[in-house]
């Protein structure tokens, strides 16, 4: 939430003389009165309410869809197979230059700064090791992958070769760029899939 106050304008910038001449500065009129007073305090006031008003809306959406699931679209984007392993891929609206259309942003309002997803990420070997990570960034960033960016990892080891799956669910905020994109990158040891679903959006502020 942002709040920028206001300022008062024209309250009392031309005042009559205050020295008790009989004067037509100093006749008592309603008009003078609504013009220097009323009417610039009137106009603060509703520029108060306007600034508090627009602060608000401004805030952010955690919301459940028609059908009361905890997400904004029950859309699902399947990362594991719609985004090329082992590779930055950009997400977005539908028809806005993303590398990957997900629908469930479509709805999403402009001069968001980040969204909220609810990510789930498993993977399987037949070996005694299995990891699978995933990344995100903002749409127009060029770092790499590495600890900062990581929104979701799992990983298990074990001496005994027998097949083994490991899972995780996670909620995370996943900065967005002026056209509402974000990159993900993911990768994996083993055979692993990544799925997300939308649950909020927001601002910075």
């Amino acid at each position: 939430m942002s709040y920028t106050p206001p300022t008062i304008s024209n309250y009392n910038d031309d005042p009559p003389p205050d020295d008790g001449s009989e004067t037509v500065e100093n006749e008592v009129k309603w008009s003078i009165i609504k013009t220097e007073l009323t009417d610039p305090i009137k106009n603060y006031a509703d520029a108060i309410n306007s600034a508090v008003t627009s602060s608000y809306v401004n805030t952010a959406v955690h919301v459940n869809n028609a059908n009361g699931n905890s997400n904004v679209s029950d859309t699902v984007l399947i990362v594991s197979t719609q985004v090329t392993v082992d590779a930055w891929e950009s997400v977005g609206p539908t028809a806005t230059g993303a590398d990957n259309a997900w629908t469930a942003m479509d709805g999403l309002p402009s001069g968001i700064d980040w969204i909220e997803a609810k990510i789930r990420a498993s993977a399987a070997v037949g070996g005694t090791q299995v990891a699978c990570l995933v990344y995100a960034r903002d749409g127009q960033s060029s770092a790499g992958i590495g600890p900062e960016n990581t929104v979701a990892e799992i990983s298990y080891s074990d001496t005994v070769s027998n097949a083994k799956v490991v899972t995780t669910t996670v909620h995370v905020k996943i900065p967005v760029d002026s056209s509402k994109h974000f990159d993900i990158h993911w990768a994996d040891s083993g055979t692993g899939t990544v799925t997300m679903y939308l649950t909020g959006y927001g601002y910075n502020g």
